[in-house]
């Protein structure tokens, strides 16, 4: 049986443990910036969480861009340290690298450019990722997010292409179902796969709440099994952290699951 999580802040991890979840992604473009003047005080508040506390997302952010002309490679290199030394610390698992806004095609630059600048620093990125223990996943985001790596399929080529051990795969059933991706992908992507989101389609409501989706659930987790999934599950849809609502979430994600293996 995975994990099952939900993406949040510190503060919510009491309700998220209430409602029967695993861990709070949280947000290290936000909490773990080394450059902030906060970040110590965040990082005793995660060291009390435990192991509530592994899974991060928000790898980039936004003002820090890896694309276009005002890419800076020095401040790129002293964050990328800064944020490892902290994810380090905390013995985290995983680093979501989601980040649309610092990773867009800029206006008047050539996808392989940009392309090519993700590459490289994924590249800085990754013996940084080694040495703190922690896996870099790439998340295919929709294109009305972003404007590069949209699908498991695209991300993929990047993964093949850079072919380290500690840069692999995200699905995100919303992006997947937003840009009409067949669950093959999933399959084909195979143990590349090391992160799971799940949200609604159309509304990015958190599952189990609208039940007109079981059968894309079922679909999509069927595909996880078949590959032999069974790390991670991040909620990652719009929520108002109600406890019941939280409950029916958790409740729902854990009988999809078992009921695809069926």
């Amino acid at each position: 049986m995975p994990r099952f999580g939900i993406c949040g802040t510190p503060d919510k991890a009491d309700l998220a443990t209430e409602a029967g979840f695993d861990y709070v992604e949280l947000p290290a473009g936000r909490l773990l910036d080394p450059r902030a003047d906060d970040t110590e005080s965040h990082l005793q508040t995660l060291r009390g969480l435990g192991n509530r506390a592994r899974i991060f997302n928000i790898f980039m952010p936004g003002d820090l861009v890896v694309t276009g002309p005002d890419r800076d490679e020095a401040a790129l290199q002293t964050y990328l340290a800064g944020l490892f030394d902290n994810l380090h610390e905390l013995v985290a698992e995983t680093i979501v690298f989601g980040s649309g806004k610092a990773r867009m095609v800029r206006d008047g630059q050539s996808r392989d450019e940009a392309w090519q600048q993700i590459t490289d620093l994924l590249q800085m990125a990754a013996p940084h990722a080694e040495r703190s223990g922690a896996m870099i996943v790439i998340e295919p985001l929709r294109s009305a997010e972003c404007n590069i790596l949209n699908t498991v399929d695209e991300a993929m080529r990047m993964v093949r292409q850079l072919d380290h051990p500690h840069v692999q795969c995200l699905v995100d059933s919303y992006h997947l179902w937003e840009e009409d991706e067949a669950v093959d992908h999933i399959v084909e992507a195979g143990g590349a796969i090391r992160h799971v989101h799940v949200a609604d389609p159309g509304t990015r409501a958190s599952p189990g709440l609208d039940r007109t989706h079981d059968d894309r659930y079922d679909a999509f987790f069927r595909a996880l099994h078949t590959i032999g999934y069974d790390s991670a599950i991040s909620v990652e849809g719009r929520s108002d952290w109600q406890p019941d609502e939280l409950a029916a979430t958790r409740s729902f994600l854990e009988k999809a699951w078992t009921d695809a293996a069926s």
